[in-house]
């Protein structure tokens, strides 16, 4: 029993240091917790508690005379078995709604302003990666004349993706071949998806060659293949956030920040690792980016019809309020994941 009690005031001391740390980026000494936590124990005890918590690797001393801090490991077992969440409020939920009510209907301007709605929460780099052009279903993909050797590529897709580019050819073209090629597209590749489309080039490419001729439909295919292989669209938001930090005041430890921001592809990367989860936390050196390893990075995965199909994530110091942070997190996703299924 008095194991039991001992591994309690344990738990119940780093949950305190946790969330003061947390609040105030000051070492937390065993008369704050005391007071804070209303403890019916001694200075003595609570210092004790704490020596037991530095020796188990949750708790750090940055200076002798200094109180402790958390370690990525106390912060590991606060967030896993610890923490007791702050609900979102009203307000906080309405204020999420509304960002989302003012979104055009076009799938990148509602992931774009979710890195702009992370930014303004957390007051951290709020980062969206768009998703991919695979799974996307053709809604219209139709050419239209505009000179006979010039015509214009237009293709619209069911999630609000619309490409158009003008084509060139050495073959003359008039309005009737134009009408009849349009009709054969209609027919063979409406409301397949970009996977099938591309899957079925080699039969596409023989069944138009009659009608188009080979220099069209290799153009055709070209721009199709192209669009299925463009790259996911990174938005980063709230940059500066990272100044209001002081864990970032130290310029080696900064620079290691901005590394990884700089670089969109690296950070498209990182949260894609985790599309197959809803909500992924990695806390300082369980990040394997060498650059990430005095920051935490929590990320969401957001679906269009159950299927995930891009990230959205915050970077910021380890010291983050996860409490806060991890169930705002997951009324984002739903709220996302919402108004993207109403639109596509």
């Amino acid at each position: 029993m008095n194991k039991e009690r001992a591994k309690d005031r344990r738990n119940e001391v780093l949950q305190l240091i946790v969330r003061i740390y947390t609040c105030t980026a000051k070492p937390v000494s065993s008369q704050r917790v005391i007071e804070e936590g209303h403890l019916p124990f001694s200075s003595a005890t609570i210092r004790s508690t704490m020596a037991e918590l530095e020796e188990e690797g949750c708790l750090a001393q940055p200076h002798l005379s200094a109180g402790r801090v958390p370690t990525d490991v106390g912060y590991r077992f606060y967030v896993d078995s610890l923490m007791h969440p702050d609900l979102p409020t009203e307000e906080e939920r309405r204020y999420i709604d509304s960002e989302y009510e003012d979104c055009l209907k076009e799938e990148e301007e509602i992931i774009r302003k979710t890195s702009i709605l992370l930014s303004n929460l957390f007051a951290c780099p709020g980062i969206a990666i768009s998703p991919s052009t695979r799974g996307h279903t053709i809604k219209k993909l139709e050419l239209v004349f505009l000179e006979d050797r010039k015509l214009l590529f237009i293709l619209a897709t069911n999630r609000g993706l619309v490409e158009h580019q003008v084509i060139l050819t050495s073959s003359k073209f008039n309005k009737t071949n134009i009408c009849k090629i349009n009709n054969f597209l209609d027919q063979k590749i409406g409301s397949l998806s970009l996977d099938e489309v591309i899957f079925l080039e080699e039969q596409l490419r023989e069944s138009l060659k009659k009608l188009t001729g080979e220099e069209l439909i290799d153009k055709i295919i070209k721009i199709l293949k192209d669009i299925y292989s463009k790259e996911r669209e990174v938005y980063l938001e709230g940059i500066g956030n990272i100044f209001g930090q002081p864990e970032f005041e130290d310029t080696a430890a900064l620079k290691k920040v901005f590394g990884i921001l700089e670089k969109k592809e690296r950070l498209s990367l990182i949260l894609n690792r985790h599309l197959k989860e809803e909500l992924s936390v990695s806390i300082g050196q369980e990040n394997d980016d060498r650059e990430m390893k005095e920051c935490s990075l929590i990320s969401a995965s957001y679906k269009i019809k159950e299927r995930p199909v891009g990230t959205f994530g915050l970077i910021g110091p380890t010291r983050m309020k996860y409490f806060k942070v991890i169930p705002l997190m997951e009324v984002v996703a739903k709220t996302l994941n919402r108004t993207l299924n109403k639109f596509f």
